[in-house]
């Protein structure tokens, strides 16, 4: 490492920087677009610019796959690049474009939204404190991911539980000591947990002629291992649920501390995009993005040692002044620029265009249910290295005049 670069040693995976990210990482940011941090031993890159180069450019910076293929038990489409990338995510590719998943999902996920936020909004609207993470926001990716995979909706709930051990793994790779083996062993045991139900789906040939996701990926021309199977089925499991939930919970409490956003949503629904896009800007889902550098790596003037983790810090992209006008200001009305909150690349989100539309749907219901709310609660998550969002949100509201209650399905009182 060359002494010039400068380094940091905030431990990544504790609370140092509060419930929030920001203090820590815009400091970090501050200290260069590229920064050592001694403890993880990784380079982190700070600046939109570089970590959209390095997400880009999967000759010089490639997936760590050791991480992923420990977090799902064998190689994916994340893990792998070039041919065999493009391979094993042409499986799934065609049912997640944008026109396909409004023309497969658009009843289903309606459907499964409002059943819920009917029921949340009229405790709300009762004055019922209601915490919405664990009724709402983690129960609508569940519910349309087990029905896209055709999965009872009785082992939605395990689903859930094996998701939240998968992000252990997430969070060891910042880690260190007995911290670090204390998180692996946690993921480990949902890594077991979630392979050992999906390799007992397959072998039962449930999905064999089956309409859905694994019904495709089972008659797939792609030459895949039962042990590839498996993985991959227990990534688009672990995807679907959790990427779409911690958004949906950040966004209503991103919308909760800025109530003058709502009231523009609320005047004109044409915003709700440009609202979920703000907030993953503003407040990014995935804060942080992992490469491995290969011979040759370099990101702004710094060359990176062949092998070095490389740390894409997306929460200070997300807010970098040379591509943002004040970026630190939470502002749904401001033009529409690009960010890496799905990321960036060959490898970006395969399930974005399904969950923008979980979370248009979700959010135009809850503007028609719950016209008056604001946040009693919130407790967050590791704010670094995993997906950020609340661990818990607690919502309250007056209820409406008379005791009567708006209903999402039908919008009137």
């Amino acid at each position: 490492m060359a002494a010039t670069i400068p380094t940091t040693d905030l431990e990544l995976t504790t609370a140092e920087g509060g419930i929030a990210p920001y203090p820590a990482i815009l400091g970090i940011a501050e200290l260069g677009p590229v920064v050592y941090h001694e403890p993880s031993s990784s380079y982190v890159v700070t600046t939109y610019y570089d970590c959209a180069r390095v997400l880009g450019d999967a000759r010089s910076f490639r997936q760590p796959a050791v991480m992923y293929e420990t977090l799902f038990g064998a190689p994916t489409m994340t893990s792998v690049e070039g041919k065999r990338h493009k391979e094993l995510r042409s499986i799934w590719s065609s049912a997640f474009t944008r026109a396909e998943v409004r023309s497969r999902c658009e009843g289903m996920v309606e459907e499964a939204v409002r059943r819920r936020v009917d029921d949340v909004c009229r405790r709300v609207a009762a004055g019922e404190q209601v915490e919405v993470v664990r009724n709402l926001t983690r129960q609508i990716p569940s519910d349309v991911i087990a029905e896209m995979t055709g999965v009872p909706r009785e082992d939605k709930s395990d689903f859930i539980r094996w998701s939240d051990q998968l992000v252990a793994i997430f969070e060891s790779e910042a880690a260190t000591g007995e911290r670090k083996a204390e998180l692996q062993m946690h993921g480990a045991q949902g890594v077991a947990s979630l392979n050992d139900y999906v390799a007992g789906r397959l072998r039962s040939g449930a999905h064999d002629d089956a309409p859905d996701l694994i019904g495709d990926m089972v008659r797939s021309d792609v030459s895949m291992s039962v042990e590839e199977m498996v993985a991959s089925v227990s990534l688009l499991v672990f995807g679907g649920n959790d990427t779409s939930s911690n958004l949906m919970a950040t966004t209503l409490w991103a919308l909760g501390r800025h109530p003058e956003q709502w009231e523009l949503l609320k005047q004109d629904r044409s915003l709700v995009p440009h609202a979920i896009e703000e907030v993953n800007r503003w407040w990014s889902v995935g804060q942080t993005n992992w490469r491995v550098a290969d011979e040759g790596a370099e990101v702004a003037g710094v060359s990176i040692p062949a092998g070095s983790t490389v740390l894409c810090l997306v929460g200070a992209a997300n807010r970098d002044p040379s591509r943002w006008d004040d970026p630190h200001k939470f502002d749904i009305t401001r033009e529409y620029l690009r960010n890496l909150g799905f990321g960036s690349g060959s490898h970006m989100c395969l399930g974005k265009s399904l969950a923008q539309l979980e979370i248009e749907t979700w959010l135009n219901n809850m503007l028609d249910g719950l016209p008056r709310w604001r946040v009693a609660r919130a407790d967050w998550n590791a704010p670094f290295g995993t997906p950020l969002g609340p661990a818990a949100l607690v919502i309250e509201a007056d209820p409406v005049a008379d005791g009567a209650v708006m209903s999402a399905a039908t919008g009137a009182v």
